[in-house]
């Protein structure tokens, strides 16, 4: 990860921990962390509107800014 001019002057948020994070529970687990988080957390918490894979665009929560989606 690059360190540049502005360490320790301004903070970016990145999400590079809970990436590593998935690949390693997949490694050990030998399952693709997608399968992990159903079956581990949004099953057991009857979490039954939460997926990985949506049918229907419109019921989508937008992660980013796009002209399109405002």
């Amino acid at each position: 990860m690059h360190v540049g001019n502005d360490f320790d002057q301004q903070m970016t948020y990145s999400d590079i921990n809970f990436i590593f994070l998935g690949w390693i529970a997949s490694a050990i687990l030998n399952q693709p962390i997608q399968d992990l988080i159903s079956s581990h957390v949004l099953q057991p918490l009857k979490m039954t509107d939460s997926t990985f894979y949506p049918t229907n665009p419109a019921e989508c929560v937008p992660t980013e800014v796009s002209p399109e989606r405002a």
